[in-house]
C-alpha cells in the first residue's frame, strides 16, 4: 500500500470511523500517506531471506502499522483472511491466503518458510 498509495479508505471495511471525516477525500492521500520517515520501507530487510525464530531482533511492525495507519481496520483485515493452502514439504513450509474484503489487499498471497521461519519466496498478487 505504501509504495504505490493504493487508496485502501475506497474498501468499506478497511476505514475505522472516525479518522478521516474531517478530510475531503481529495486530501485523503495526503493525509494518509503524510509520512516522510522512510519506517515502512527498512522493514524489508528484516524479514526477508532472515530467520524469524527469535534469534534476531526485529521491529514490531504490528505497532508501526497501527501508528503510522490508525485509520486502517488492521484487526478486521487480519480477521478477514480466507486461507486457501498450507503445504509441508521437507524443511520448508508453505502457505498462501487472500483477504475476505474482495479488494485483492491480499490476492493469492503466499511465502514458503524454512526450519528456522526465514520467509524466502513471498508473493501477493
Amino acid at each position: 500500500m505504501e509504495a504505490c498509495g493504493y487508496p485502501f479508505w475506497e474498501i468499506k471495511e478497511a476505514l475505522l470511523p472516525g479518522y478521516l471525516e474531517k478530510y475531503s477525500e481529495d486530501e485523503y492521500d495526503d493525509v494518509v500517506y503524510c509520512h516522510q520517515d522512510g519506517s515502512i520501507y527498512g522493514l524489508y530487510e528484516y524479514f526477508d531471506d532472515n530467520p524469524n525464530n527469535g534469534t534476531l531482533e526485529k521491529p514490531d511492525v504490528e505497532a508501526l502499522i497501527r501508528r503510522l495507519y490508525p485509520m486502517f481496520n488492521l484487526d478486521g483485515f487480519i480477521k478477514s483472511f480466507k486461507p486457501e493452502g498450507l503445504d509441508f514439504n521437507g524443511k520448508f513450509m508453505s502457505f498462501q491466503f487472500s483477504d475476505g474484503w474482495g479488494a485483492q489487499l491480499a490476492c493469492a498471497a503466499y511465502d514458503e518458510l524454512d526450519e528456522n521461519f526465514t520467509f524466502t519466496d513471498w508473493h501477493n498478487h
